[in-house]
């Protein structure tokens, strides 16, 4: 089992896999600032006070995260803060499910808000998740810039 976590090249594929998922979602935060607050305003989970600082540093998180896992920077410790990222978006997200809301995810861009993506992206997020274990798990120490 440890031969598998800590395969060169599987390593590398996942942190590419995960740095482009999450440079790509930040992408459309950052070029869509409002639409992307209107999305977080619309899961009714946080205080109002709370909604534009979260729209603006979660974009950048994700962007920096995503560009140190891309250059193998401490990428233990990036996926573990993947990890966090990723279940709290996964709880989020079915928070929507169970209460009914039809709303845009706000993950990636915006669609027509009729909440059918919300299994999707559930199952991707479990998904990326159980990805980000490799780059937690591994030993490898090919590829990158900073261990």
């Amino acid at each position: 089992m440890r031969n598998f976590f800590d395969n060169n090249l599987l390593t590398l594929v996942i942190r590419l896999i995960l740095s482009a998922t999450f440079i790509y979602a930040s992408y459309y935060k950052i070029v869509s600032p409002d639409k992307f607050y209107d999305a977080i305003e619309s899961y009714d989970l946080v205080s109002e006070r709370m909604i534009y600082p979260l729209s603006k540093v979660l974009p950048y998180c994700e962007l920096g995260l995503g560009l140190a896992l891309l250059l193998g920077v401490k990428t233990r410790i990036v996926g573990i803060m993947f990890s966090v990222m990723l279940f709290i978006f996964i709880v989020v997200i079915i928070s929507s499910i169970v209460r009914n809301l039809h709303i845009d995810c706000g993950c990636f861009y915006m669609s027509d808000g009729n909440g059918e993506s919300s299994y999707q992206t559930v199952f991707l997020d479990v998904f990326l998740l159980l990805l980000s274990f490799q780059t937690i798990l591994s030993r490898s120490k090919k590829w990158k810039l900073l261990n």
